[in-house]
């Protein structure tokens, strides 16, 4: 079964490891999504309502990363298993929030108070959803190693980091010389329009990171000579939750928003860009999604696979809550 959402998507998406057994339906979107791990997995205490965050002023960017990583397993059971006794914790306070028993929509004043030493998203002004998920990011880490069990762990390379191992190999003297790349957030771009005017697929974005290229003018360390060299991207370590982040900008010095949609697969196997012998397929959990023509403003929202219902994607847009 097929069913389109037609969605003005832009931040990140976040994918994690799910055994498939079919392809039940196809989303397309307009710029990014959210994927996540395991079917049906229950979480060991509770699991948090539904609800919405009541937006004060220009807080839409924060409250729609704070609705996605509730809606990741392994983030919520961050939050379940955390104490402390900071008034201003991100954690606790969040927590807090999502455990109150109405269900009713509740204000996000806590994010802000989290953020007030930092320095961050206290200006009055309207912010990137990316920056905003990466800051959550980091202070998860931070407030990780108070936990005794997570100690030494870096919580946003354990669940997102990844590795690719690229080959080049210098055309004068056939020398191959490998080199790495870390990373917790998955940068694809858009491709250029398809002249039949179908929309491209998540997929398809992401088999053009690990498609091989050219470096013009390398200069072979062995050889001492330079050529234009192939290189070969492939992914070495496949990450439990896979973040991708959906770069719409164009390159002709406007930086003008691209909102052609792009169809993203409720299933995602990457098997044809990674080295074998590792668990590769991802299915989609959510999206922060980017409403407005251009790049400098809009309104930021989430969709995300429900809780209850594993067929069910509910919009959570500040205080509205919508299912679909």
């Amino acid at each position: 079964m097929e069913r389109l959402l037609n969605l003005r998507l832009n931040a990140q998406i976040v994918r994690e490891h799910y055994q498939i057994e079919e392809m039940k339906y196809w989303t397309t979107m307009k710029q990014s999504a959210i994927y996540t791990h395991g079917t049906g997995q229950k979480l060991e205490k509770f699991i948090y309502p539904e609800k919405g965050i009541i937006n004060p002023s220009i807080y839409c960017y924060a409250i729609s990363c704070v609705q996605l990583l509730s809606h990741v397993p392994a983030i919520v059971r961050i939050l379940q298993d955390h104490r402390c006794q900071d008034p201003i914790c991100l954690c606790c306070n969040w927590k807090r929030f999502f455990l109150q028993t109405q269900s009713h929509a509740g204000i996000i004043n806590w994010f802000r108070d989290a953020f007030r030493k930092d320095k961050k998203f206290n200006q009055g002004r309207q912010e990137d959803a990316h920056d905003a998920l990466l800051a959550i990011l980091g202070k998860l880490d931070k407030i990780a190693v108070q936990n005794p069990r997570l100690k030494d762990r870096k919580v946003a390379d354990d669940l997102f980091g990844y590795s690719i191992r690229n080959e080049v190999q210098c055309r004068v003297c056939k020398n191959k010389h490998v080199y790495y790349e870390n990373n917790t957030v998955m940068t694809v771009r858009m491709l250029r329009k398809d002249p039949s005017g179908r929309s491209h697929s998540i997929k398809e974005l992401m088999q053009h990171v690990f498609t091989a290229s050219t470096i013009y003018g390398y200069n072979c360390s062995k050889c001492k000579k330079k050529s234009d060299a192939p290189v070969k991207p492939t992914l070495l370590r496949a990450p439990q939750i896979l973040l991708l982040h959906v770069a719409r900008f164009s390159f002709d010095g406007y930086g003008k928003k691209i909102s052609r949609p792009v169809a993203v697969n409720e299933t995602l196997d990457v098997a044809s860009m990674a080295t074998a012998g590792q668990s590769t397929v991802y299915k989609f959990c959510g999206a922060v999604i980017h409403y407005g023509s251009a790049l400098d403003y809009g309104h930021y929202f989430c969709l995300a696979r429900s809780r209850k219902r594993e067929q069910q994607f509910v919009n959570l847009n500040d205080s509205n809550v919508r299912r679909r």
